[in-house]
């Protein structure tokens, strides 16, 4: 949010500082304190599945070069509509 806030301020389009500045700054600041009262085993384990998941992603994406695959909920909606009864 901050960068997005900084680009559009330059560009001249003024967005509000506590939504996009003061509210993501508290938020980071919170989430690295719970990150530091954390068990060892906890951090281990989810840097495991962080690493795991841009592997995963890793290999969707064929080394970064394209995008990501979308998520397509669309097509899983119609399906449902088309199975409910009516």
């Amino acid at each position: 949010m901050i960068p997005v806030w900084v680009r559009l301020r330059r560009a001249g389009t003024p967005r509000p500082v506590l939504t996009h500045v003061v509210l993501p700054v508290l938020g980071a600041a919170a989430d690295l304190y719970l990150l530091t009262r954390l068990d060892h085993t906890a951090v281990l384990l989810g840097s495991a599945w962080l690493v795991l998941i841009i592997a995963c992603l890793g290999v969707l994406t064929r080394d970064f070069r394209r995008e990501p695959p979308g998520l397509r909920l669309e097509a899983r909606e119609q399906a449902a509509s088309t199975a409910a009864p009516q």
